[in-house]
């Protein structure tokens, strides 16, 4: 039996960037566009994600209607269109996936994300095609889809900002709420959400809103399964600076 490399044996208590690393760098490149980008396999993915490597986010980059259909287990929907924007950490250890192996999207959001000063970036070889095809754990998103989400205009969110009756929440991260986000809005980015509900005033009108639809429909489903109503932004934090609405700096 052939021994297994010590970078590999590491535990949960572990260097997860020597982990990631370890990988990156054992695994081939491709060069799209001339950019040199890391690949990784199914089967060391698989190990990352058996072990919880701190800091791994697997992310989807189709649109959400493929997405919904089937996906890595556990992973994020974040289109390839808004992952410049989705204020994901550069700490973090990023693997990025799309349909299949001559699917080019992970690669050129791979390529958006390393331009940007992301450096623990790497492609999922093959794609979902790939990791189904090994009999790893998929998912699909139907269920959540039966939850009815309320929206709320640009019009309505005025009016609770002017009166300041609302819980308002930014689920981005802190870097995109403090470049600007809505007067009054408290950030609360949607991986943190689940531990921090006791910030939410019960009774309270809440408002949610992101740069991403899936994110903002994650949030309210997350806030409704805690018994708080919530409604999310209509056309999230994009429509609403098109809308040369009021926005605030911190």
């Amino acid at each position: 039996m052939r021994k297994m490399p010590s970078a590999i044996r590491l535990g949960k208590t572990g260097c997860a960037s020597a982990l990631f690393a370890f990988f990156l760098f054992s695994a081939p490149t491709v060069s799209f566009a001339g950019v040199a980008v890391s690949t990784i396999s199914c089967e060391a993915l698989r190990l990352m994600e058996f072990k919880q490597t701190p800091g791994l986010s697997v992310i989807d980059v189709r649109l959400p209607p493929d997405f919904d259909k089937s996906h890595v287990q556990g992973a994020r929907n974040i289109p390839k269109a808004a992952l410049a924007s989705a204020g994901l950490p550069k700490s973090g250890l990023l693997v990025l996936y799309c349909g299949s192996a001559s699917c080019p999207l992970s690669h050129m959001a791979a390529e958006t994300l390393m331009a940007d000063g992301y450096q623990n970036v790497s492609v999922l070889d093959g794609g979902l095609a790939a990791w189904s095809g090994k009999g790893y754990p998929t998912q699909t998103s139907s269920a959540p889809k039966r939850i009815k989400i309320k929206h709320t205009s640009q019009r309505e969110v005025r009016a609770e900002v002017l009166s300041k009756r609302a819980f308002i929440i930014d689920l981005r991260q802190a870097t995109g709420y403090r470049a600007g986000h809505i007067p009054g809005a408290v950030n609360i980015p949607l991986e943190n959400l689940p531990q921090n509900l006791s910030e939410i005033p019960r009774g309270a009108t809440v408002l949610v809103y992101d740069l991403v639809q899936s994110r903002m429909r994650e949030g309210v489903q997350e806030l409704k399964k805690a018994g708080i109503k919530a409604r999310e932004l209509s056309g999230g934090f994009a429509a609403w600076v098109r809308g040369k609405n009021s926005v605030e700096v911190k």
